[in-house]
């Protein structure tokens, strides 16, 4: 095996590490936090329940925000909905509801925080 082979690889190597560990934290910041709604309901969990498939994922948006963000599926009244759900994360690593929307559409701020009740009041701890 060749010195620049094996320098390759390594680099290769340690680019994934730090490519695939950016934003994980804030991701696992909010999964496993709670809102003061549901103090006891750890989010990642609620949504896990309550929706048929998840991504979450995190950017720091044009205003320089830190934003994690799910998108997720369920059937309501034998229809596929799909749900768009940002939180904004703070400097402390508090974060607060930045955006609800579903089907593309953006809820009003107090239809936004119902429903996301209605998600974390949902939840069945095992």
């Amino acid at each position: 095996m060749s010195k620049n082979f094996l320098c390759g690889m390594i680099f290769l190597l340690l680019v994934g590490m730090f490519v695939g560990g950016c934003g994980s934290d804030d991701v696992s910041t909010v999964r496993d936090g709670t809102m003061n709604m549901a103090p006891d309901v750890p989010i990642g969990k609620a949504f896990d329940q309550f929706f048929d498939k998840g991504s979450w994922k995190s950017f720091t948006s044009t205003e320089n925000k830190r934003i994690v963000e799910f998108n997720g599926e369920n059937k309501i009244f034998d229809e596929t909905v799909n749900t768009k759900i940002q939180f904004k994360l703070k400097d402390d690593d508090t974060f607060s509801l930045e955006y609800f929307g579903v089907d593309g559409e953006s809820l009003p701020n107090e239809s936004a925080v119902l429903l996301l009740g209605t998600i974390l009041d949902s939840y069945k701890s095992k």
